[in-house]
């Protein structure tokens, strides 16, 4: 599930491969050492090759609502190549929609309405089952997240081939806005959890009890958009407001700040680490490739 990640001690080269990106998120490393990523605007789901070239024609073209934070939110790539996304549909609702994207099309589940702020929105692989995960932000409502039967504030599975009208299993609840998650190791699902005012934003575990355990605090003002796996003991959060990277190392159970390769990158939208073993960062407008120096 990982590349090869470089040496911890490693400093970086940064390389500039796509300009005048629309909003890119959701980057999704591809076996042939490419990526896929989301234009949270557009709808469009694009496709980088291996040597950095932007392939003109878009995977998938989706109707999306814009307004806040809705949009083009998640993408995810299955072993059997199928493309997953989720998204905020148009309409009255402007619900939350998890489907099949390419080759076909195919809604998979009918979410919530979506809300100006804290949808989430962000759609993994479990590698262990491969099931599909999606976190749902609390949708402005904080107060229904410890309700069970809503999906506010919760990690959700699904099963991709499930009807729109599936009941998700619950994986975890107790969040703000679980829009950065990844799947590290043997199946440990590491979140960072983006908070309003003065709720803490938090590094932990989304796996475990049905809450967040193993809680690190992340540094005021980061606004998680994004966590990558490095290897099975490293991951790296990019932070929209700090427009860098934040590199943790997990030992025995815990996340630590470290200064190794992967810490500090430009970063605001997104980030992954690809089949080389390399970084593809994501701000606003472009996106970028960083390798060990």
């Amino acid at each position: 599930m990982f590349g090869v990640a470089p040496p911890a001690g490693a400093e970086s080269t940064e390389q500039v491969i796509v300009r005048h990106a629309a909003f890119p998120v959701a980057l999704v490393p591809a076996p042939d050492g490419g990526f896929l990523y989301a234009e949270r605007l557009t709808g469009r789901v694009r496709r980088v090759t291996a040597d950095g070239a932007l392939i003109d024609v878009p995977v998938a073209t989706l109707e999306v609502s814009t307004s806040g934070q809705r949009g083009l939110l998640g993408l995810a790539l299955g072993d059997d190549d199928r493309l997953f996304a989720a998204w905020t549909a148009r309409g009255a609702a402007k619900r939350i929609l998890v489907g099949q994207v390419a080759p076909d099309f195919r809604v998979v589940w009918r979410g919530p309405p979506s809300a100006t702020l804290a949808n989430g929105g962000h759609l993994v692989f479990d590698p262990t089952d491969q099931s599909l995960v999606i976190g749902i932000g609390d949708l402005g409502m904080h107060r229904r997240v410890a309700n069970p039967n809503t999906a506010n504030g919760k990690l959700l599975r699904l099963r991709p081939d499930g009807s729109p009208a599936q009941v998700p299993q619950l994986v975890s609840s107790g969040w703000n806005n679980p829009f950065a998650f990844s799947f590290v190791g043997d199946g440990a699902l590491w979140v960072a959890d983006n908070a309003p005012g003065d709720r803490p934003e938090r590094l932990a575990r989304g796996d475990l009890d049905a809450r967040p355990t193993h809680v690190t605090k992340l540094p005021p003002s980061t606004a998680p958009s994004a966590l990558a796996a490095l290897s099975e003991r490293a991951v790296v959060v990019c932070s929209f407001l700090r427009q860098q990277t934040l590199r943790y190392d997990i030992a025995e159970g815990r996340a630590a700040r470290s200064r190794a390769f992967g810490d500090g990158e430009t970063c605001a939208t997104s980030v992954a680490l690809t089949t080389d073993g390399s970084l593809v960062l994501a701000d606003e407008t472009s996106i970028r490739r960083a390798r060990a120096a």
